[in-house]
């Protein structure tokens, strides 16, 4: 027992300064997205400071890793050793890429359900992220693919947004029942509706309803293509 707790301890000794180094630079990671997203007037700068001090504390923390031969105080690095630095800073950008994945998919969590200004600064905030890890060296599919994180939430903010139309356009007629059933099985847990459920309502009302209609194409855009068709409209969903 004595033995397995004295090999313990000269391991944490031997290994305390890359444990200290790689513990500060999630730290680090962490309080970026933390500026981010929490405050409401996040400021870029520092949290494009906090990741690249976690990037910096990152590669300090495996620099045992690292053979370096000087000679005359310049450093002449093998292929092996730039290797090793390189796959240090891509773990990191990957970390940082899942963090913003999470934080763009947190951000998109009240889609349908906010006012216009909290969009306003959730899309900000949302800009940041992808911003930062850009400032990182994140390559570009992969940010491509953190931006498509709340892509479900997307989908279901425009469903919502043609179900609000089409129930103006119902309200106090016989098919406002009609509309209103996807939003009460929607509501008890079910789906969300998909383009063709919500033009099958839409053609039930007797006329054509231009905003419903409108989203719908949007909402079919976007799920082709991952972009929005209209950024301005999209950018106003407070207002649908």
């Amino acid at each position: 027992m004595r033995s397995d707790l004295r090999d313990t301890r000269r391991w944490l000794l031997a290994h305390a300064h890359a444990l200290a180094w790689n513990g500060a630079a999630f730290l680090f990671l962490g309080a970026s997205f933390f500026e981010l997203v929490a405050r409401s007037e996040p400021r870029l700068g520092v949290a494009t400071l906090l990741l690249g001090s976690g990037a910096l504390a990152g590669v300090i923390g495996n620099a045992h890793r690292i053979e370096v031969l000087k000679v005359f105080g310049l450093e002449a690095r093998t292929r092996q050793v730039v290797q090793e630095a390189e796959g240090v800073i891509a773990s990191l950008r990957e970390v940082a890429a899942e963090f913003g994945a999470v934080m763009v998919e947190t951000l998109s969590s009240a889609n349908g359900f906010a006012d216009r200004n909290t969009y306003r600064v959730r899309d900000a905030q949302r800009r940041r992220v992808l911003d930062a890890l850009r400032g990182l060296g994140v390559p570009a599919d992969r940010i491509t693919a953190v931006g498509l994180a709340d892509r479900e939430q997307v989908i279901a903010a425009y469903a919502h947004g043609v179900l609000k139309s089409l129930h103006r356009a119902a309200k106090g007629t016989p098919l406002q029942e009609t509309v209103e059933a996807p939003i009460l099985a929607w509501n008890e847990g079910g789906d969300t509706p998909s383009t063709a459920a919500l033009r099958a309502v839409a053609r039930s009302l007797p006329a054509p309803v231009p905003a419903a209609e409108a989203l719908l194409a949007d909402m079919e855009h976007y799920s082709a293509n991952g972009e929005h068709r209209r950024p301005d409209v999209w950018a106003a969903r407070g207002d649908w």
